[in-house]
C-alpha cells in the first residue's frame, strides 16, 4: 500500500472512530476518543501533534477534577467535553467531505501533510483554532447546561481561570516535545523569556475567549444573525493567525 492509500485509509478509520458517539460524556470518554484517534491517524498527520499537546492537558484537567481542585467541578467537566466535541465534529465533517469545517480548521487539515512544517507549527495552530474559535462557544454551551450566564464575577470563572495554571504545567513541556532540536535550542537560550511569552499569548487568548462567549451568550438569545457574524469574524481573525503560524520554515525544525 502507497502512502497515498495509506493515508486515505486513515482517514476513513478516523470517519469510523469520530462516527461513533462518546462511551460516556464524560472527561474519561474524551481520553478515550482521543487515544482511539491516536491509534488510527497516520503517524505524519499534523493533527496528530496537536491531538497529543490536547490529550495531556485533557488528563491534567481531568486530575484536577478528581483532585477537588475547582469550586464547580461539575461545569468544568461539562466545559471539557463540550470543548472536545468541538474538534472531534471539526476532524468529523472535515474528512466526511460534506460541509467543511469552519476556516480555522480547514488552516490546519488542509496543511497536515505539507512538507517543512513542524509538529510544533500543527500543535500551536490547533491550540489557536481551538481556543480562538471552539472555546467561546464552548464556554456558552457548559454555562447553559449548569443554568449560569457567563459572567467575571462567579466561581465558575475562577475555575476557568485555574486551568491557566495547569496549562503553564503542562502544555509548555508537551509543545517542548514536539519542537525541533534548532527551536529547541533557541528555546532554551531565551527561556525564561519565550516560555513566558507564549503562555503570556495563551491566557490572554483564554481571557478573550471568555468575553467572546459572554457576548456570544447575549446574541444567540436577542439576535441569531449577528451571532453568526460574530463566529465568523472570529473565525477570520484565528484563521490569519493559523496561515501565518503554518509558514514552512526551517527555523522549527
Amino acid at each position: 500500500m502507497n502512502g497515498v492509500s495509506t493515508r486515505l485509509f486513515a482517514d476513513q478509520a478516523a470517519v469510523t472512530v469520530l462516527s461513533r458517539p462518546l462511551s460516556e460524556s464524560t472527561i474519561q470518554g474524551v481520553l478515550e476518543r482521543m487515544a482511539e484517534l491516536e491509534a488510527v491517524l497516520y503517524p505524519e498527520d499534523g493533527t496528530s501533534a496537536f491531538l497529543r499537546v490536547y490529550a495531556e492537558v485533557t488528563r491534567e484537567v481531568e486530575g484536577a477534577c478528581d483532585r477537588s481542585v475547582f469550586a464547580n467541578p461539575a461545569f468544568i467537566r461539562e466545559l471539557v467535553v463540550r470543548f472536545a466535541q468541538f474538534f472531534f465534529d471539526a476532524l468529523r465533517t472535515y474528512h466526511e467531505g460534506a460541509i467543511p469545517p469552519a476556516d480555522v480548521w480547514c488552516a490546519l487539515f488542509h496543511r497536515r501533510f505539507v512538507e517543512g512544517i513542524a509538529p510544533v507549527q500543527y500543535a500551536l495552530a490547533g491550540v489557536n483554532a481551538h481556543i480562538c474559535y471552539d472555546l467561546p462557544q464552548a464556554i456558552r454551551h457548559a454555562c447553559i447546561a449548569v443554568n449560569r450566564i457567563p459572567r467575571r464575577d462567579m466561581r465558575e470563572y475562577e475555575d476557568y481561570l485555574l486551568i491557566n495554571e495547569l496549562l503553564d504545567q503542562v502544555e509548555i513541556r508537551a509543545l517542548h516535545a514536539l519542537a525541533g532540536p534548532r527551536l529547541r535550542a533557541l528555546v532554551e537560550s531565551a527561556s525564561p523569556w519565550s516560555e513566558r511569552l507564549l503562555m503570556d499569548w495563551i491566557r490572554a487568548a483564554r481571557a478573550q475567549a471568555w468575553e467572546d462567549a459572554r457576548r456570544y451568550w447575549f446574541l444567540t438569545r436577542y439576535d441569531v444573525s449577528v451571532s453568526a457574524d460574530l463566529l465568523t469574524a472570529l473565525d477570520q481573525k484565528a484563521t490569519r493567525r493559523s496561515r501565518i503560524l503554518l509558514l514552512s520554515s526551517g527555523l522549527f525544525r
